[in-house]
């Protein structure tokens, strides 16, 4: 069941994007504050087949602007490591094509309040044609564990900006896939990695990344501390981050299995076994192939 589970993790990390907008986002990110400033500017097609009067952008940090009522006595110390606080993405006026355009947040039934804002297209957006959208942002990031939180200095950004949802699809349709560059300004020298690719950068450096084709863009920032190690399993080469080294081989009999002292080749072996398992079910991923762990 782990090497499955494993496997399908690896492919869908590997999965080719569909097309959609293009991003240009710039950020300047203070990982100690947990605060971050931005600007995007977003090209959107409309390939629905029918004219578009309304474009959504989704506000993915509101979700956590409330306390989640799912979260009990037991579970809540997984997610919050103190105490409950919140996070927020704030917005600008927003343009399209050289214009203000008319705007309202929004509510979801299942993200939250005030995760959708709603933008007016006067005229509407003809099929085949493009809208160009520019908007400033900020974002407050809560300490959390998991893909949108900051923790001991170090943040793990995942939908940090205005994502898109796909114009007469409905809010159903995946958001975020495209084409994307991002540049990072950071505050103080910080490890920075997009999608899985690691720089370091300089007290206030900047860096462009041409992230290309993908589903969406995670952004960590944090003290200077990775390292990375590799493996390449049926040609496929697999990089794994971490903070820490291979350190000591424990012995079998003094360690419990979840807790290994060497936890990189732990790492790296399961991500290889379930390379080999798609090798067995018939469906190996290419030669030259990447992944980021």
């Amino acid at each position: 069941m782990l090497r499955l589970a494993a496997a399908v993790a690896v492919v869908c990390a590997t999965a080719a994007a569909h097309a959609g907008a293009s991003y240009d986002v710039s950020v300047r990110v203070d990982a100690e504050a947990q605060r971050l400033e931005g600007h995007a500017h977003i090209v959107v097609p409309n390939d629905s087949g029918a004219p578009v009067a309304e474009l959504w952008l989704w506000r993915f940090p509101e979700r956590f602007a409330a306390r989640s009522p799912a979260l009990n006595d037991y579970n809540f110390y997984w997610v919050y490591p103190y105490r409950f606080n919140p996070g927020h993405l704030r917005t600008g006026a927003v343009i399209v094509d050289g214009r203000a355009a008319p705007v309202e947040v929004r509510d979801h039934q299942r993200a939250g309040k005030g995760t959708l804002l709603h933008v007016a297209l006067d005229p509407p957006l003809a099929p085949g044609a493009s809208a160009t959208v520019d908007v400033d942002f900020s974002v407050e990031v809560p300490t959390r564990y998991g893909p949108f939180g900051c923790v001991h200095g170090n943040c793990t950004l995942t939908g940090f900006y205005p994502m898109v949802a796909p114009p007469g699809y409905g809010l159903d349709a995946m958001p975020g896939r495209g084409r994307y560059r991002l540049s990072v300004g950071v505050h103080d020298t910080a490890d920075v990695v997009v999608n899985g690719e690691l720089r370091a950068l300089q007290r206030g450096g900047r860096l462009d990344f041409d992230v290309g084709d993908a589903a969406g863009l995670t952004l960590m920032v944090g003290r200077p501390r990775l390292r990375q190690f590799e493996k390449v399993v049926r040609g496929v080469r697999i990089v794994y981050l971490s903070p820490m080294g291979r350190g000591l081989p424990s012995p079998p009999e003094h360690v419990l299995p979840y807790q290994p002292a060497n936890r990189v080749d732990r790492v790296l072996d399961a991500a290889a076994e379930a390379i080999d398992l798609l090798g067995e079910l018939g469906a190996p991923l290419p030669a030259g192939e990447e992944v980021r762990i």
